[in-house]
């Protein structure tokens, strides 16, 4: 019975200190407490140097960033050839919606930073000549994520963001002469929550 005992109180605190020193590995939040205010529904323009200008949603959660009527057809119409663009972006739904993770830290100005993070290409599903194909798009923040790519003014409540895709690859091939296209969101509403 001593040992039993024994065996459960040495049990017990090794249970206690692994949980203890559990607490200190959490990572970091990607939005701190003090930069929360970049949460909400924005309505703006997003604009690009292939696209007209055009009415966009963007939403902002504690995990991600949602931008309605993102303009895949345009990448997939700069990666494919003329004659199967048109069958591919047919296939396509027509409002697409783009989400992706995010970093925001409140700076010394009171602005708070708004960083989107880009892992790997994103697969873009499309129909050529029947089959299932895949236009890869390659995103990178502008600036190599030294200087924010966005921005949210909290005392105007606008926020700025911009994001780029760098590089489209099709049938396993990098698309040539796709020099990049920049996208700029520029809101001109917060929406009441």
């Amino acid at each position: 019975m001593k040992k039993f005992r024994l065996v459960s109180n040495f049990l017990f605190i090794c249970i206690g200190l692994l949980a203890l020193s559990s607490c200190n590995s959490d990572p970091e939040p990607n939005v701190p407490y003090d930069a929360q205010d970049v949460y909400g529904e924005y309505d703006g323009t997003l604009t690009t140097n292939n696209v007209a200008p055009r009415n966009t949603k963007v939403a902002i959660t504690d995990i991600a960033i949602t931008m309605s009527k993102f303009p895949f057809h345009e990448l997939v119409r700069a990666a494919l050839p003329a004659d199967k663009a048109e069958e591919a972006i047919k296939s396509m739904e027509k409002e697409i919606e783009f989400n992706f993770p995010y970093k925001a830290a409140k700076l010394s100005t009171g602005m708070i930073s708004v960083s989107p993070i880009f892992y790997g290409s994103l697969a873009i599903p499309v129909i050529v000549d029947g089959q299932q194909q895949y236009v890869l798009a390659t995103f990178d923040v502008p600036g190599d994520g030294v200087i924010p790519s966005g921005m949210y003014d909290p005392t105007s409540k606008t926020l700025r963001l911009e994001i780029k895709v760098t590089t489209l690859i099709y049938k396993n091939l990098k698309v040539e002469g796709f020099a990049g296209n920049t996208y700029r969101f520029v809101s001109t509403a917060k929406m009441q929550s």
